[in-house]
Order: C-alpha cells, then sequence, then structure tokens
C-alpha cells in the first residue's frame, strides 16, 4: 500500500513537472543577440520567466531592432500581467514603471502593423497615461491616415466668444471655441499662443487668455491636422483704454453760481460712442455718439460749492470733471484771456486724486488728467496716444494704464495752438504683495532623478536635474531650494540616492530644509530617447500632488531643456495660483470660494491674508500704497465645483482668520 501511494506521489510528481516544461514550451528560448559590436535581448540579473524580466527584455530586443522576438516578450509579459501600470511592485519593495500594451504597439508600429499599433497604444492610454503613448499614437494614426487617404479636407475652425469686432478695455481677451477635422487635430495656437494638446483628436475644444493692445488687434487662430494640412482664422477685437475726451467750457473753475444756477456748456467725444452723462450725480438721458454736446443749466443745491460732471463710453471707461465755484456773493476768479500774453505759455497739466508720484500694489491704474491753455488746445497724448481730437481750452480725460512690476513713466503731452508744449511725467511704482512674491510659493526641492538604462548607459540625461531647477526659477511659479544645500544635507545623513527608503529619508532632508515639497524622478534612457516621470510629494503627508511625464526622442541639450520647461509647466498647470475668499470658519476648518473650475485640488495649502491699512501721505493725505497682514495657512482637504474646505494649520492663530478674508493658493 505504502509503496503504491509512493509510486502515485511519484507519478504526479513527474505529471506536474511535465505539465511545467510543457507551459514553459509555450516560449520560446531567445537568447542575447550581438549587433554592431552590443549585445541585445539581455537583462539584469538572473532571467526568473517572470513578467518583468519578459519585459526588460523586450525593451532591449525593441533597441536592437529585434521586433519580432521583442513581440514575443511582450506578449507573455502581457499574459502574466495585463494591465499598463506606473510603479508596478515586481518583489520585495521594488518597483518599475510597467507598459507592456504601449511598447507592443510601438513594435507593431516599427512592423508597419499599424492598425494593430493604434489598438495597443489606445488600451495602453485607457490604462495609464503617457506622453510617449499619446506620442506614438499620433505618429500611427498619421501613418494610417496616409496609408487609407483618410485626411479630405484642412481643420476648421468655430470661434465662440468673442464676437467679431468685440469691443474691450481689458488687457487681455479669453478666445474659446473649437478645431475639429475629418481626421485628428494636432496642433491650435491663438494669438501665437499654443493651447496644450497631449494627444491628437477629431474635435479640440480651447479657450486661452490673449494679450491685447489699443486700437484694433488682429488675432489669428490656426489649426493644424496630423497630416499638416492647416486652416486660420482672423479675428478682430478692438481696445479702448481711453476715457471719452470731456471738454468745459463754463463754467470755469471759480465761477459765480447764480440764482438759475450753473451754465454748462462744453461737449465730449470718443470713439467708442459716449453713452451716459451724468451731472452731479444725476444721470442725463442722451443718445449713444463720438460726439456729444453739453448745453444745460442745472441748479446747485443749496450751500453746494461743487459741479460734477461724468461721462462714461460704450465699455464703460470714465472720465470726470470736478469744478469748484464760489458761492453767492463771492467774487469769481478771473482767468487771463490776452492771446498775446497766453501765446507765450505752455498749457497747464493737472492730475487728479493722486501725486506724480505713487506707489500701488495694483496691476492697473486710472490716470485723471486735466489740461487748460487760454489760446486753445491742439494735441494732448498719454504715451504717444491721442485722446481724440482736442478742441477747447479745458479738457479733462482718462486712461488705463498696466502696470508693470517696479517704476512706471506715464507721459503727458499737451501742445497748445501757439506750439507752446508741456510734457508731464507720472511716476507709478509697482510694488509686489508678499503673498505674490516667489518667496510665498510652494517651496520645492528637487532630487536627484532615479535612472533605468537599457543597454549601454550613455548619460543622455545628465544634468536633467541642474535643467528642471533653472526652468522653476525663470518661470517663478515654485520656489526652489538650492541643490547645493540639499546635497550638503543628503551628505550630511549619509543618504544614497536610490531606493524607496532612501526616497523616504529625503523627505526628512527637505523638512530639513524647510521646503514643502520633493520632487523626485525615474528617467528610462533607450538607444536616444528618454521618458521621464516626476513626481511632486508632500514631505509632511507624503502624498503625491502632482505628477508630470515626458518623452522624447534624438536627445540633446535643446530636447533636455524642453523637457526641463515641460515638467515645471505641467506642474505648474496642476497647481494653480488661485485667489479667492473665506466664506464661513468652522472652529479649524474655513471654506473658500475656490473649487474644481478653477483646478484647485485636495492637498494643495493657501495663505490666508487681509489687505492692510492704507499708507497715505504726511503732507497730502494722499493714498500711495496699501499694507498686507498675512493671517495663516491652511491646508485644503475636500474639494467641489466652486468651494473648498481647508484645515487651518498649528501655526495659525484661529480667532484671526474671519470670513471675507483673502486666500491664495501657495
Amino acid at each position: 500500500m505504502e509503496s503504491s501511494f509512493r509510486a502515485l506521489g511519484a507519478g504526479l510528481i513527474v505529471l506536474a513537472v511535465s505539465i511545467g516544461l510543457s507551459d514553459c514550451g509555450t516560449v520560446p528560448k531567445r537568447g542575447p543577440v550581438k549587433k554592431d559590436g552590443e549585445i541585445y535581448g539581455v537583462v539584469k540579473g538572473a532571467f526568473r520567466h517572470r513578467w518583468w524580466n519578459y519585459y526588460e527584455r523586450a525593451l532591449s530586443f525593441a533597441d536592437g531592432g529585434f521586433l519580432k522576438e521583442a513581440e514575443l516578450d511582450l506578449l507573455e509579459a502581457i499574459r502574466q500581467r495585463p494591465e499598463d501600470q506606473r510603479r508596478a511592485r515586481t518583489y520585495g519593495l521594488h518597483f518599475t514603471d510597467y507598459f507592456p500594451h504601449r511598447e507592443l504597439g510601438v513594435v507593431y508600429f516599427g512592423q508597419g502593423r499599424i492598425d494593430e499599433a493604434v489598438r495597443e497604444l489606445n488600451d495602453s492610454l485607457n490604462m495609464e497615461q503617457s506622453s510617449k503613448a499619446r506620442f506614438y499614437l499620433d505618429k500611427a494614426r498619421k501613418s494610417l491616415i496616409e496609408r487609407d487617404g483618410l485626411d479630405r479636407r484642412a481643420p476648421q475652425i468655430v470661434i465662440r466668444a468673442p464676437v467679431e469686432g468685440h469691443l474691450t478695455k481689458d488687457f487681455t481677451v479669453n478666445i474659446s471655441g473649437l478645431a475639429k477635422d475629418d481626421t485628428f487635430v494636432r496642433r491650435i495656437t491663438v494669438g501665437g499662443l499654443e493651447v496644450r494638446i497631449d494627444v491628437s483628436n477629431e474635435e479640440i475644444p480651447f479657450s486661452i487668455d490673449v494679450p491685447v493692445d489699443p486700437g484694433e488687434n488682429q488675432i489669428i487662430i490656426k489649426a493644424v491636422d496630423l497630416s499638416g494640412k492647416s486652416a486660420e482664422h482672423t479675428l478682430r477685437v478692438n481696445v479702448d483704454r481711453m476715457g471719452p475726451g470731456l471738454r468745459i467750457d463754463s463754467p470755469v473753475e471759480g465761477g459765480s453760481i447764480t440764482a438759475g444756477g450753473v451754465a454748462i456748456k462744453g461737449g465730449a467725444f470718443d470713439d467708442s460712442k459716449i453713452t451716459e452723462l451724468f451731472i452731479n450725480g444725476h444721470k442725463i438721458p442722451v443718445e449713444p455718439k463720438k460726439e456729444l454736446v453739453i448745453d444745460k443749466t442745472v441748479p446747485i443745491p443749496s450751500g453746494g460749492k461743487e459741479l460734477e460732471i461724468k461721462v462714461k463710453d460704450a465699455v464703460g471707461n470714465t472720465t470726470s470733471a470736478v469744478i469748484p465755484l464760489a458761492g453767492a456773493g463771492e467774487k469769481p476768479v478771473q482767468i487771463e484771456t490776452d492771446p498775446e500774453v497766453s501765446d507765450a505759455i505752455a498749457p497747464v497739466v493737472r492730475i487728479r486724486g493722486m501725486e506724480t508720484e505713487r506707489t500701488t500694489y495694483l496691476d492697473q491704474a486710472i490716470i485723471e488728467a486735466n489740461v487748460r491753455d487760454n489760446a486753445g488746445l491742439k494735441r494732448v497724448t498719454i504715451n504717444d496716444l491721442s485722446i481724440g481730437p482736442v478742441q477747447g481750452k479745458n479738457v479733462y480725460f482718462s486712461r488705463l494704464a498696466w502696470l508693470e512690476k517696479g517704476e512706471n513713466i506715464i507721459t503727458i503731452r499737451a501742445e497748445d495752438m501757439a506750439g507752446n508744449v508741456s510734457e508731464f511725467p507720472v511716476r507709478i511704482k509697482r510694488d509686489v504683495l508678499k503673498v505674490h512674491e516667489t518667496e510665498s510659493r510652494l517651496r520645492i526641492a528637487v532630487d536627484n532623478f532615479k535612472r533605468e538604462t537599457i543597454g549601454e548607459d550613455k548619460k543622455l540625461s545628465f544634468g536633467i536635474e541642474e535643467i528642471v531647477t533653472s526652468a522653476m526659477i525663470d518661470h517663478s511659479r515654485f520656489s526652489v531650494v538650492n541643490r547645493r544645500e540639499l546635497k550638503k544635507i543628503l551628505e550630511e545623513l549619509q543618504l544614497s540616492q536610490s531606493g524607496l527608503v532612501e526616497e523616504s529619508k529625503a523627505l526628512d532632508a527637505g523638512k530639513i530644509l524647510s521646503a514643502d515639497c520633493m520632487l523626485f524622478g525615474s528617467i528610462l534612457e533607450r538607444i536616444n530617447s528618454l521618458e521621464i516621470y516626476a513626481r511632486l510629494v508632500d514631505v509632511e503627508t507624503t502624498e503625491v500632488l502632482a505628477a508630470a511625464d515626458l518623452y522624447g526622442e534624438n536627445v540633446d541639450i535643446d530636447l533636455l531643456r524642453t523637457l526641463g520647461r515641460g515638467i515645471d509647466l505641467k506642474l505648474s498647470d496642476k497647481l494653480p495660483v488661485v485667489e479667492g475668499i473665506v466664506v464661513q470658519v468652522k472652529g479649524d476648518k474655513i471654506v473658500m470660494d475656490i473649487g474644481k473650475k478653477l483646478r484647485v485640488k485636495t492637498g494643495m495649502k493657501v495663505i490666508v491674508f487681509k489687505i492692510g491699512e492704507q499708507v497715505k501721505h504726511p503732507v497730502t493725505g494722499k493714498i500711495i500704497g496699501t499694507g498686507l497682514d498675512e493671517l495663516g495657512r491652511a491646508r485644503i482637504d475636500s474639494v467641489m465645483e466652486d468651494m473648498s474646505t481647508a484645515e487651518l494649520m498649528k501655526e495659525t492663530v484661529r480667532s484671526e482668520v474671519q470670513p471675507m478674508m483673502n486666500v491664495i493658493t501657495r
């Protein structure tokens, strides 16, 4: 009996071994192949017939051009593990980026099997997004289009907003629309600005803010499909930032108030048409027109010694004149009108509501001015831009100006009929609020990227960490830790730069440097291509706040710079700077009016602040600046469409945080 069981056991063992050998036999043995002095079809370490062994060997075969061998290995890897995945666990605490469907699609493309390539690349993207899959999907689609003659017409461009001839006073205009094609749209530019497109599609919507200048702007929208066919659409947008010109012939400043009131004579002019007229706060009905005659007598309230006239154009630019008057029984001020005297005097320029030098935190300023000349004005300009057809001796006007950081000089130039000229410079210094400075942004330490190579290590990505750091500094979205400081800390802690345990310790090094996040990266280097995957990890929570992957071929320094900028731009896009207000305060929680529509996400940090007291000039009393009080910081833990909640951090004084205070993402 015992011998029978032994025989049966031995038979089962033989059967099991036979089945195992039979299974192994379904995967042909593929040894290393030598080509041009290099060996392909190799792996690091022992080949144990696991999915990661087949995947690694397939990449090596593919680099040598042995596509059939690579295909068989990839099919076996997929049989063992069918899903494309980043950081797939192999054994122990070892991880690898695993994209067998993507690489199979690339192999099929290399074999000319375009339909199968498209299928595999689409499958890969449905499982895990990657730049390389998108790159080769576009190439495969283009080949498919050319092979079957599918591209019969150029793309179409549909503009949804604004309408042709749109009139605005803004410094940017949002252009939104749709580009569509009988095959695939690959590129869209609006006013020279590139619309980000990860992968081509039949229809691609776009919405982008384009800077515009005063006058007519011809904004060119261009769409290009995969075959290179292109279409253009020119959209005309008119910009008017000049307030209406307001001419006041009477009363003059210091004129008398009579029993019947004050007789106003003058006019207003604006190319965008005068749409509204107000006198002492009362709206006077007017027909919209470019030139408006003002001839009206208005009563002045008892004790009143001031006349205000305000005009507004079609886009909302406003100009107002405030004329001080003499009360009943007071002697009016006489203005010299002798031409022989006046012709020798240049026009007088006065700025209303501000000093000739001031400081502001705003990025825009309204310049309101009054120019007068007894001989009559001929021409008035602001930074060489004419305010319009000047007529008369006393003109008021305004202009909305964009302010760059630092000193801005806005020059008003006036010329009278006799040729006398006055130039009046207004200096405005624009400071940036502390919360808008780079130093208040998310502080990032860029760690050494982990490198993997297939075949010989040609150090194609050497220096990419410095390139990424430089790109971040140039863009100023993030505050970046000096890499020398990081290196010093890592050396003091005797940390290496590979493996999950070391990554955890690197986060501790980031804390020592007061960094908010560490940027970790993995790079796969092949014959002449780079694939980079970068992760921005919160040093406190270890949460991945954002990730970016990029792929490039024909590696040189220009490609490395492009990839470096791409990492910065993708991370910036996923972690935008957004401003809002506190809506509610509930203990340690605040509710804010910023949400998914503004691309806010959990884990992002915000600064809670309020605009401080206005700073006034000690002599004139005019406002020359504004302070800022930072009250604390919070971390977003819940996001909805139009709102989000955040938990106040320990260092924040809860009692100081109140509704209607400002917030800005770091």
